[in-house]
């Protein structure tokens, strides 16, 4: 596909130089209400002039780190930057030290020249800076700044070839790495996204999805500026709070076309009550994408189920497969239409064969499809040792090529050569052998998968699969048996891997619980349901359950759940547990339930003392940590008991609800000790 543009700069500033009143962009706050917004005109005037402040930095090609909350400070900035030629690194802001090793490893490895942030979280920043050795970044809050100046912008002219912005991705499999996504792949990929969900001016999106990440960014912020539809943008910890309001926002402004990973669509089964959305017409959202993780057939199923009395179609459900590697998108479904599925057989799919499955048996599994390649892009399954072309009917690596593909990591010459650089073996060439015809270049993107007709299936990750006794195993199939064990144990994850040990590989399954359930399951019980439920199912032995609390499985920035670092920490004993199926076998004493019998804390007055406040919190620092309340000192830091961002998301939004008072998820960072938070409710109480 050819184009008159070589930036998508050149597309919004035509926009604004054409439609100055059009709408831009718009922040919803959390009650849904639009507290900040800019019409095109007026954002590309404010990023043009933060670009003029740039020049300072001599910006063509230097990088600068975004550190920012979700918000239009963010969209100004990273525009600012683009105009200006430079390279924008997105990044989650440190909330906390869990987070500062993965803000050292982006520094040191993309050495932006300043840090660029906003004034409420600049001192955070700056405290966090002073910690670190040899960190001394300039740092500079973009709304502080004066932006009058006397200079007048000049338009300019960009090239396709250069770097417009890194993403930073853990993956599911490996440490943080620098994505390269040139002007050339950004345009690309939003025609792509244009065309597969048929956007235009009448389009309209509401985006809870982080704007640091590739999903969030590209389609949440980027595609309403390019295509001049409106975007409405809300604090994922609004939505993680409350994913009602979402659904609420998704009809108060008439979205057409928004979604997320299927994580999301399962916040939104487990935690909305009828009385919740009621009033809610969700019949205008045309395209309900799902993707960045597994895509579940049962979630698309009870979500539409669940909404179908609100107007949400079936057919509205949009399946697609993409990564960071490729800029966003790679495959999607048909618009309009109802999602495919493929009954498969389970024991066929462990041999990497594909046989397809019509009976309702335990060996059926139903697989979603990711639909087919987008615009100029190809897709090849290809057996990932030898680099032939899989046969058909059989799984093999994914691999892409097309002009989204990515330029490579930002400075990983190696690694480059292997992800971005594979070529497919002829078939019947030796791997010594001289190659004289090449297919190839192809983007390796780790995942496994198989094509059914045009139809891309994906089922699972390379580096993730499971094999014992010869046999593959998909963690996420494990994973889903743990969480059907009983009823609502789905509100929980569950990660799965295999370890070594003297005699044979062993399956570990860890399964969370969700807070509701801790105080009334059993423990010994659950884990040997779990366990004989993966025996009967997968025929093969469980090594090991650990049953643990909400959100103690680490997951991305995008929702994947980090096998390999679960396994890491369980190896290494990391892993702070309810109840291990595994020490219960070798003790051969009951199960340790300390935590199963306490009870709920709550305050049910209007009114409360320093007294029971401080209470209420330590008991729920106890719930967190596992740690007795009476060994809870109330002067230190909640990050002493285990209180990572969603935990503290989660106990801002459970005190608004056992207060009655309107609580901002940022409490436990503001005051950040039991003590100091009592203080501070109790004042706000006697005013």
């Amino acid at each position: 596909m050819k184009h008159q543009y070589a930036s998508i700069m050149n597309i919004i500033e035509e926009r604004a130089s054409k439609n100055p009143d059009d709408h831009g962009i718009s922040f919803l706050n959390n009650s849904g209400e639009v507290t900040e917004s800019y019409t095109i005109g007026s954002l590309v005037e404010k990023s043009h002039q933060l670009s003029l402040h740039f020049q300072k930095f001599n910006p063509k090609g230097k990088r600068f780190l975004l550190l920012y909350n979700q918000g239009l400070d963010f969209v100004i900035a990273f525009l600012g930057v683009l105009f200006s030629k430079g390279i924008a690194v997105t990044a989650y802001p440190p909330r906390n030290k869990k987070h500062m090793p993965r803000i050292n490893s982006i520094i040191n490895d993309s050495d932006p020249v300043v840090l660029l942030t906003s004034n409420d979280l600049l001192k955070k920043i700056d405290e966090w800076q002073d910690s670190q050795t040899g960190n001394d970044k300039p740092i500079i809050a973009t709304n502080d700044l004066n932006l009058e100046s006397s200079e007048i912008w000049k338009p300019k002219s960009y090239s396709s070839q250069d770097i417009a912005f890194l993403q930073y991705t853990s993956g599911s499999t490996s440490n943080p790495k620098g994505v390269m996504i040139s002007n050339a792949n950004l345009l690309h990929n939003s025609l792509c996204l244009q065309e597969v969900f048929d956007l235009s001016r009448d389009s309209c999106s509401v985006s809870w999805l982080p704007s640091f990440h590739d999903m969030g960014l590209i389609d949440g912020v980027l595609q309403p500026l390019i295509h001049g539809y409106k975007g409405y943008l809300m604090s994922p910890i609004d939505f993680i709070r409350k994913p009602a309001l979402w659904l609420r926002c998704i009809h108060q402004y008439g979205a057409t076309h928004c979604g997320g990973p299927n994580f999301g669509y399962e916040s939104c089964i487990n935690n909305i009550q009828e009385s919740d959305i009621k009033g809610v017409d969700l019949s205008n959202w045309v395209s309900a994408y799902n993707g960045a993780e597994s895509i579940r057939h049962h979630t698309l199923n009870n979500f539409a189920e669940k909404f179908a009395p609100f107007g949400f179609q079936m057919k509205s459900f949009y399946p697609c497969y993409g990564l960071a590697e490729a800029t966003l998108i790679v495959s999607g479904s048909d618009l309009h239409r109802e999602p495919k599925s493929l009954a498969v057989d389970k024991k066929a799919l462990e041999q990497n064969k594909v046989v397809q499955n019509n009976i309702e048996d335990k060996n059926r599994l139903s697989l979603v499809s990711s639909g087919y390649a987008v615009l100029d892009t190809q897709i090849k399954i290809v057996e990932p040792d030898t680099h032939f072309e899989s046969k058909d009917n059989c799984i093999g690596e994914v691999w892409c090529n097309g002009p989204s593909m990515a330029e490579g990591y930002w400075k990983n010459v190696e690694k480059n050569k292997e992800i971005f650089n594979a070529y497919i073996v002829p078939e019947g060439v030796k791997g010594n052998g001289a190659l004289n015809i090449k297919d190839g270049p192809y983007m390796r993107t780790g995942d496994l998968g198989f094509l059914n007709g045009s139809d891309l299936y994906i089922t699972g990750r390379h580096k993730e699969l499971i094999i014992l006794d010869g046999r593959n195993h998909y963690p996420q199939d494990i994973e889903l048996t743990s969480q059907k064990s009983i009823k609502n144990l789905n509100k929980g994850i569950a990660s799965s891997f295999s370890i070594e040990n003297t005699e044979r590989e062993g399956l570990v399954i860890i399964q969370e619980i969700h807070r509701e359930l801790i105080k009334v399951l059993d423990f010994l019980e659950l884990s040997k349901t779990i366990f004989s439920r993966v025996v009967a199912i997968h025929e093969t032995k469980v090594e090991d359950i650990l049953l643990v609390k909400p959100l103690t499985i680490p997951r991305t920035s995008s929702g994947k759940i980090q096998r390999l670092l679960c396994r890491d920490m369980y190896i290494n004993k990391r892993i702070d547990y309810l109840f291990s199926y595994k020490d219960y076998l070798q003790n051969k004493k009951g199960s340790n339930q300390g935590s199963i019998n306490i009870e709920e804390p709550r305050l049910e007055k209007s009114n409360y003392s320093y007294s029971e406040i401080l209470d209420w919190l330590l008991n729920k620092l106890s719930d967190i940590s596992g740690i007795n309340k009476n060994e809870i000192d109330p002067d230190e830091s909640f990050d002493r008991y285990g209180v990572d961002s969603k935990n503290a998301i989660k106990l801002s939004g459970e005190l608004e609800t056992y207060l009655r008072q309107v609580v901002p998820p940022s409490i436990a960072y503001d005051y950040p000790s039991p003590n100091k938070l009592t203080a501070f409710l109790f004042a706000c109480q006697k005013k």
